[in-house]
């Protein structure tokens, strides 16, 4: 079964334009990311989802120099990017990441894809999920190709859902099975959040980056910030 890292990426944020190029830690956020995502113990192939607007330009050209896929395609409706995405590249499951929340790292994404992996057999559209268990900024979530064509199907598709790729699948569990990872948890292990929105959150993730000494360690991130 093929397997990518899909992060959504763009560039014109209301409230931080151009975020997923601002530095942190002497490098593009989305760059870090990318080199945080590359210790994924499976060394899962990585893919940029960018527009096809010409604003979003620059996303593919770093892509170009880390040395990573690049699929350009709907500004508007997520869900029909990260399905095409899917067929161009043919990936038969994604691990969704934002490129708003840099310190996501490759453990956490080797934790989610185990999960996804032992459960795939038993339940059908399934959705493995740290929301709501790791801090806001340090979650990311697998699915395969097959529950993202059944969600194209929907007819109750709101534009809410079409920009929120997974939205629909979390208010639908009649449809969707969600697990939500670390099993072994049942709250938040942080309250803190490491997403990057507004210049405020700029100014404490540069304070973090900072402060961490290593990439992979996301106990020395939720640390840094006390």
């Amino acid at each position: 079964m093929n397997l990518a890292i899909i992060i959504a990426a763009r560039l014109d944020s209301g409230r931080l334009p151009g975020k997923a190029l601002v530095d942190i830690s002497g490098r593009p956020a989305l760059g870090l990311l990318l080199e945080r995502l590359r210790q994924s113990e499976s060394g899962d192939d990585i893919i940029v989802a960018t527009t096809d607007r010409e604003t979003d330009d620059p996303i593919a050209e770093l892509t170009h120099n880390y040395n990573v896929q690049c699929f350009r395609g709907n500004s508007i409706d997520l869900i029909d990017r990260y399905a095409n995405a899917m067929d161009y590249f043919d990936i038969d499951i994604a691990v969704r990441v934002t490129a708003d929340c840099p310190f996501v790292n490759g453990n956490i994404v080797s934790m989610a894809v185990r999960e996804f992996n032992l459960e795939r057999k038993k339940q059908e559209r399934l959705l493995v999920t740290t929301k709501g268990i790791m801090p806001v900024g340090l979650d990311v979530e697998v699915f395969d190709r097959e529950s993202l064509a059944f969600l194209q199907t929907r007819s109750d598709l709101s534009d809410q859902h079409r920009e929120h790729l997974t939205l629909y699948m979390y208010q639908r569990p009649e449809l969707f099975n969600t697990i939500t990872v670390p099993k072994n948890c049942n709250s938040i292990i942080s309250s803190k959040h490491y997403t990057l929105d507004t210049q405020e959150d700029l100014d404490r993730l540069r304070m973090i980056g900072q402060k961490i000494e290593t990439l992979d360690d996301s106990i020395r991130i939720m640390t840094a910030t006390k």
